[in-house]
């Protein structure tokens, strides 16, 4: 069914009359009857163009006319320019926030690799000071032990003076009694002296004791560090 205005007289919003031919309208309206008004001739102007009466004329048939969307090329609706500004704008927004993660990432693994860092070197550090420490105090134990070790040897030795005195009292050789013996070290290697590998010592087979005064028969002695032996003889 068509929707095209038939050609003939209608009215305008002033009550007058005036022609469509089913293209454009008559430039002169008329007031009367319809039965007794002629078909005029219709000039065609741009502003007649249409497709429906005008001024206050509404044709009942007439689809109503509302604008068109603009269409874009791929044939989709085409968004309005403040409709395109805000989609602008959140995406700037999503891509800032991003990049604003993306830094505050990156500045929190350097800050933690940093921090990882100094914890291990303070592990390293504390490592290393606990073998140095372990290794002063097996040294210094070890000290300690070679030291007792050679102070015991130079008690044998003194006991083993005291012993040879006694025997050649008993052969006539020596007066007695032999009360006591000890050695002292001459010329270093001395007990405290851990560098040196022998010592010499002068001793004493004690025979008078007068407070710190002691007389006696003096012996001088060498000891070995290495393995432990000593050697005596009686005099200096």
């Amino acid at each position: 069914m068509s929707n095209e205005l038939a050609s003939g007289w209608y009215s305008d919003a002033d009550g007058k009359k005036r022609y469509w031919n089913g293209e454009r309208w008559s430039d002169f309206k008329f007031e009367g009857a319809e039965q007794s008004l002629p078909v005029p001739a219709v000039r065609a102007e741009p502003s007649d163009v249409g497709d429906g009466p005008r001024d206050g004329y509404t044709d009942p048939r007439a689809p109503s006319k509302q604008p068109s969307p603009q269409v874009d090329r791929e044939g989709g609706a085409a968004s309005s320019p403040k409709r395109s500004k805000s989609l602008l704008i959140v995406i700037a927004a999503v891509v800032a926030g991003i990049l604003i993660l993306s830094g505050g990432a990156a500045w929190w693994k350097i800050s933690s690799d940093s921090r990882a860092e100094q914890v291990a070197a303070s592990e390293r550090e504390a490592e290393e000071k606990e073998r140095s420490d372990a290794a002063a105090r097996a040294e210094r134990a070890a000290d300690t032990a070679e030291r007792a070790y050679r102070a015991e040897i130079v008690t044998a030795l003194e006991a083993s003076i005291v012993e040879d005195a006694n025997e050649s009292v008993a052969e006539g050789v020596l007066e007695g009694p032999i009360l006591s013996g000890y050695c002292t070290a001459t010329g270093g290697g001395s007990t405290d002296d851990l560098t040196a590998l022998t010592g010499t010592f002068e001793c004493i087979a004690v025979t008078e004791q007068n407070g710190d005064q002691s007389k006696g028969y003096a012996y001088s002695a060498t000891i070995n560090w290495s393995d432990g032996s000593y050697t005596w003889r009686l005099g200096n």
